[in-house]
C-alpha cells in the first residue's frame, strides 16, 4: 500500500483529494494539511507514518519560501517522493522544484485520476513529470545552455532504454518494446543512473536533454 501525504491550500480541493484518493485500496492517506505551517505545528506530527509520496500544492510563484518547503520536507522525510501539484508551469519553477528535491511535477489542469496515476508512478518508478512540465524543462535547457553528453558513456542497449525513459515509457513498456525482462530493464537503468551520476528518471531526463544533439540513433 502506498502511504500518501497531502499539503493543499485550497480547502475544497483538499477535501476532494481526500475523498477521491481515499477510495483507492492501494493508497493510504497518512496526513492531510492545508499548509506546511499547520503540518509543522501539528501535535500529531511525531505519530505520522512516513509517507511514500507527498502531494504538495505550489500556488504562489512569487513566494520563494515555497521552494524552501520542498527542502524542509525532503529533510523530514528523506525517503519520500515529493510530487509538486500546481497551477503554474513556469520553466524556471519546474527546474528549481526538481533541484530543491521534487521527484515529480503535475499541473492542476490534470484530472484527479491523473493525480492517482502520478502518485503510483512516483512511488514505483521513482519520479513523474507531466508532458507539459517536461516541455517547460526542455525549453528552459535549450534557452539557457547545452552540455555535451559523451556517446561513449552509454552502450547501445542503455541508449535505447534511456530513449524510452525520455519518452515516458514505464519499465513494463520498455520490457515489451525491447523484448527483455523487467529485471534486465531495471539492471540497465541502474547502470545508466550510475554512469550519468543521477538518482532518478527526472534527473536523467534533465541531464540528457542538455546535449547539443541526440546521443542515440
Amino acid at each position: 500500500m502506498i502511504k500518501v501525504g497531502i499539503i493543499e491550500e485550497d480547502n475544497s480541493l483538499l477535501k476532494n483529494l481526500n475523498i477521491f484518493l481515499g477510495n483507492f485500496p492501494d493508497l493510504q492517506i497518512v496526513f492531510s494539511f492545508p499548509d506546511f505551517i499547520e503540518f509543522e505545528h501539528s501535535g500529531k506530527r511525531e505519530k505520522i507514518l512516513t509517507p511514500d509520496v507527498i502531494l504538495i500544492d505550489y500556488s504562489q510563484p512569487a513566494d520563494r519560501q515555497k521552494m524552501d518547503i520542498l527542502s524542509h520536507l525532503a529533510e523530514i522525510f528523506p525517503a519520500a517522493k515529493l510530487l509538486v501539484y500546481t497551477d503554474f508551469g513556469d520553466e524556471e519553477m519546474v527546474v528549481e522544484s526538481i533541484m530543491k528535491g521534487a521527484s515529480g511535477y503535475l499541473l492542476k489542469s490534470s484530472t484527479l485520476y491523473d493525480i492517482y496515476s502520478a502518485i503510483k508512478e512516483c512511488c514505483f518508478q521513482g519520479s513523474f513529470i507531466s508532458s507539459k512540465a517536461m516541455l517547460r524543462i526542455i525549453n528552459f535547457i535549450h534557452r539557457k545552455q547545452s552540455a555535451v553528453v559523451l556517446q561513449d558513456d552509454l552502450n547501445i542497449r542503455q541508449r535505447q532504454i534511456a530513449n524510452c525513459l525520455q519518452q515516458g515509457f514505464t519499465y513494463e513498456e520498455i520490457s515489451k518494446q525491447l523484448g527483455i525482462s523487467r529485471f534486465t530493464v531495471n539492471y540497465h537503468v541502474q547502470r545508466i543512473f550510475r554512469k550519468m551520476m543521477v538518482k532518478s528518471r527526472t534527473e536523467l531526463i534533465y541531464k540528457l536533454t542538455k546535449t547539443e544533439e541526440l546521443i542515440y540513433k
